[in-house]
């Protein structure tokens, strides 16, 4: 990402044709918002924000905060490359700021940057990268979704079992404009399902290009007569939608995750054991539906918590990369999940490893099961400390709420099927 100045940001407005600019932000939920300016607003958007009723934040009616204040990042000023060329429309993701201008402590973007921070304030860098599966839809007559898949190909299939093929083209070419760089592209095992991977970068970066990334899948989808679902089991005979997440990290010029007689020491090993020790802790976070917790006896279903060198069956595994070294990759996650919150409390998880020198298992060994349902995840999270230290009051509140009112749905629904479907299929 670039650091552009106003004059800069200005000059490319003028310059581009650009007509709307649009102030996006992460709510509470991980849900993308936005609103809309002209560009005779840059600059008091620039150096004044643009007013933003907080009750809109959490999804209720908090009438004890003021006005909030969106002020564009301008490292992340970007075009959106399925819009008209002629006015074209460009988008910057946010900092949230209370009205006085002080930090607005929901801001899941500034409290990730500050956990990074701390992570490079010990000496440490680390690189993200994001693998975030989905499945396509054909539309019906109405224009609403369907359950019917775009193609019944399997794993690398090509045209003209592939239908998907011109459309990964697409999304691959927007997101490149996006400056997000894609580097594979396939179709995987499920009817419809699909995988484009892009470059790893910086921890901030690669959660906002995770955004801007499934809001890219969803718009081309659309514009295609498609629909784009990142449930994790939108049709229950059919494979997870699998969300992995890589992280790279070194100190002094080495990698912490590298592998020395077989075996990973020092920072690494306690950076694995910190977040082993929270993961039950957090999954409610990393599969915050009812049908992340689905199972359908498929391959590469995490139900026990462990790690392990490459094996994919594994919930955490070191990946041995034939150029770029050792990475770890959390792979119990799915695309529903808020990445910003999740990468926080994960690299929170990890830091606190290092910090106390948590001893990490064998590899392979089990350090207990990850929960089965939304229900066991949300009480292993209301018991933890930990979740309550990287949360504040109001926000423990909110999405127990949430997820409450998620798993009341579920439980009273005669069809769990079609209340999940009702649920999550149109929104994720």
């Amino acid at each position: 990402m670039n650091n552009y100045s106003e004059a800069d940001i200005i000059s490319f407005v003028n310059e581009n044709d650009v007509q709307f600019i649009r102030l996006a932000f992460v709510d509470f939920f991980g849900n993308l918002k936005n609103l809309a300016i002209m560009p005779s607003e840059l600059h008091t958007a620039l150096t004044s924000g643009m007013p933003l009723d907080a009750s809109v934040f959490y999804g209720v009616n908090d009438y004890s905060h003021g006005d909030l204040c969106l002020i564009p990042d301008p490292a992340t000023l970007s075009v959106l490359p399925w819009r008209p060329r002629a006015g074209r429309v460009v988008r910057f993701l946010c900092h949230i700021k209370n009205h006085d201008g002080t930090p607005f402590k929901g801001d899941l973007r500034a409290r990730l940057r500050n956990t990074s921070d701390k992570l490079d304030v010990s000496g440490y860098t680390c690189n993200v990268g994001t693998e975030a599966q989905f499945y396509l839809f054909e539309l019906g007559d109405d224009g609403k979704p369907t359950r019917k898949t775009n193609d019944n190909a399997g794993y690398l299939d090509v045209s003209p079992l592939d239908h998907g093929e011109n459309i990964r083209r697409e999304i691959c070419l927007s997101i490149d404009e996006m400056e997000i760089k894609p580097e594979t592209s396939r179709h995987l095992h499920g009817h419809g399902q699909n995988e484009i991977t892009f470059k790893s970068g910086s921890v901030l970066a690669a959660a906002d290009n995770t955004l801007n990334f499934k809001t890219a899948v969803r718009s081309i989808a659309s514009q295609n007569g498609l629909h784009a679902s990142f449930m994790a089991y939108p049709l229950r005979d059919q494979p997870r939608s699998s969300f992995f997440i890589n992280l790279s990290i070194e100190k002094e010029g080495k990698n912490i995750f590298r592998v020395e007689n077989g075996q990973i020491s020092g920072d690494g090993a306690h950076f694995i054991a910190g977040i082993l020790s929270h993961l039950r802790e957090i999954s409610v976070f990393l599969g915050p539906t009812t049908n992340s917790y689905f199972r359908n006896g498929l391959a590469e279903e995490h139900q026990t918590i462990n790690w392990a060198f490459e094996r994919r069956d594994a919930a955490l595994r070191i990946i041995t990369g034939l150029n770029s070294g050792e990475k770890l990759e959390i792979r119990s996650a799915d695309p529903s999940c808020n990445i910003h919150m999740v990468l926080d409390l994960i690299l929170k998880a990890g830091i606190e490893g290092i910090e106390k020198e948590l001893p990490l298992p064998e590899a392979g060994v089990s350090c207990g099961d990850l929960p089965e349902s939304l229900s066991e995840a949300v009480e292993a999270a209301r018991n933890s400390e930990f979740v309550k230290s990287s949360l504040s009051d109001l926000e423990l509140k909110q999405v127990f709420e949430r997820f409450e009112r998620r798993i009341s749905s579920y439980n009273d629904a005669s069809n769990k099927e079609e209340n999940e479907y009702n649920e999550y299929f149109s929104i994720i």
